[in-house]
């Protein structure tokens, strides 16, 4: 930097004005320091007789400004919608959202900045949850809830908003965080659980007997409180599907396994009667029957009852 602090003070001096420049200085143990130096001529008659210079050591202040603009980036490129409020203005309007919020919501910065994130909400948005959520940010708390929000294009989604207040070093607070997470699959998920439950419920009244479901995607099985009860278990009580197959006895176990493969491989329904041990109870014989429906879509699985 030598060259550049030398034009430095030749400005000073020709221009009779006060110069800054920044350079490094480098410490005989080798450790640097940046530096911000001002140079003021002193003149008489016109002519700089004296440079004064002034030296501030910046170089903490250019780490942590290094650090901010990495931080920065990190924010703008992450993958998760991110949003900042500001709780001196009026409304708590939102001073800055991410590439992933717009994504999320189709909405882009210029008719988002300066507006309550409340735009989001509709007329199917939860107004407990809201109020929760009201709730939490007047008393500088952190919350995460899940709203039922829309896009600017009028479809609908579950948003999982978790807010966090922010404060400065002085302890004073200056900012919402505010986190968004697309969990409608999920959302859709547990409905459609649900409507298999009531299903099964209904299968299990019809029939006397006990139903259960395997999700081919989630590899879950679904049991309801006859099926439940037939194998001994609590009424809580949930099984995998390789737990399933030990209850039955180890002469009869392959068979159904490769029963419950042709279902699922070539869609097969398959009836057998098989033996299985109940602890503390013993053996039953039970009829066990399996069909696959919805094959190839979102609801994949493989329904029957025993």
């Amino acid at each position: 930097d030598r060259a550049n602090i030398q034009q430095a003070i030749q400005r000073a001096c020709q221009t009779g004005e006060q110069t800054h420049g920044t350079w490094r200085y480098q410490h005989p143990d080798g450790e640097q320091q940046l530096l911000e130096v001002t140079y003021t001529p002193v003149t008489a008659n016109g002519d700089a007789t004296i440079i004064r210079g002034a030296i501030n050591d910046i170089t903490d202040r250019q780490e942590r400004q290094q650090e901010l603009r990495l931080l920065q980036r990190a924010i703008d490129d992450a993958n998760v919608p991110i949003t900042l409020t500001d709780p001196s203005q009026s409304d708590g309007p939102l001073v800055y959202v991410n590439d992933a919020f717009e994504e999320m919501t189709g909405y882009p910065p210029e008719e988002t900045l300066g507006r309550n994130c409340r735009f989001l909400q509709g007329a199917d948005t939860d107004p407990e949850k809201t109020a929760a959520l009201r709730t939490a940010i007047d008393n500088q708390e952190s919350i995460s809830v899940e709203l039922r929000n829309y896009r600017t294009d009028g479809t609908e989604f579950w948003n999982r908003l978790t807010v966090t207040p922010i404060y400065d070093d002085d302890g004073q607070f200056v900012r919402y965080l505010g986190t968004q997470e697309d969990v409608t699959e999920r959302k859709e998920r547990e409905r459609e659980l649900e409507r298999t439950r009531d299903r099964m419920r209904n299968m299990e009244q019809l029939a006397g007997t006990g139903a259960w479901e395997y999700d081919t995607e989630a590899e879950s099985l679904v049991m309801t409180d006859g099926a439940r009860r037939i194998l001994g278990l609590d009424t809580d009580g949930e099984l995998t599907l390789a737990e399933a197959f030990d209850y039955v006895h180890p002469d009869d176990r392959q068979c159904l396994e490769d029963l419950f493969a042709d279902c699922l491989d070539m869609s097969e329904p398959y009836e057998s009667e098989v033996r299985l041990t109940i602890p503390d109870e013993g053996q039953r014989w039970l009829t066990v029957r399996g069909e696959r429906v919805n094959e190839g879509e979102a609801d994949d699985a493989v329904q029957g009852y025993i």
